[in-house]
């Protein structure tokens, strides 16, 4: 694994609404089968674009937008409308320390930052420790093939290496689902 990590220089980018269509919340939410999530956590959110998309479809539930760099998360407490922070909460975080209790959370996501992990096996088994059994992980990160967009194809992660990385993990129910243009979407359960 590379370690590649997302420049805080460019968080413009990330809160292109474009995102929304290569990765529609609704879509990634079906695909979790947790339409009634009352807590979810999201793992690298930049500037909380999907933290806040998860939020306005899942109206009452906690979401935490946690990110490793300070400049992320300085954005969205700055920039987030007040409504949406009453719903969001910007957590200053490393994947492999989450500020969470044990089997908290109903949805972990982990969106285009699998590829970033410089040990996605440790980061993986601290999202499975904060999620309640039959929670759910939600991984999406770009394919490994030519696209007009995404990080350097040697940064990017096989679908089979996120999939044994999930196991190896101690996650189940491990799912795959085709049809996004640019990713790899793959779901697993805390058993």
């Amino acid at each position: 694994m590379t370690g590649h990590r997302f420049d805080p220089s460019k968080l413009a980018r990330l809160n292109d609404p474009e995102r929304l269509v290569d990765l529609d919340p609704g879509l990634l939410l079906r695909a979790a089968g947790v339409q009634e999530a009352t807590s979810v956590l999201e793992v690298g959110a930049g500037t909380g674009l999907f933290a806040t998309a998860f939020a306005r479809r899942l109206p009452g539930s906690v979401v935490y937008a946690a990110d490793v760099s300070p400049e992320m998360v300085e954005w969205m407490c700055g920039h987030l409308d007040a409504a949406d922070l009453e719903q969001v909460t910007p957590l200053l975080s490393d994947a492999l320390a989450l500020p969470l209790a044990d089997d908290a959370i109903d949805l972990v996501t982990m969106i285009n930052v699998h590829h970033e992990f410089d040990d996605a096996r440790a980061a993986l088994r601290e999202a499975r420790r904060v999620l309640r059994p039959g929670g759910v992980l939600l991984i999406a990160d770009w394919r490994p093939e030519p696209m007009p967009k995404g990080p350097p194809l040697e940064h990017r992660v096989a679908e089979e290496t996120i999939r044994e990385d999930v196991a190896l993990a101690g996650l189940v129910d491990i799912v795959s689902h085709p049809g996004l243009p640019y990713h790899n979407l793959v779901t697993a359960a805390k058993g």
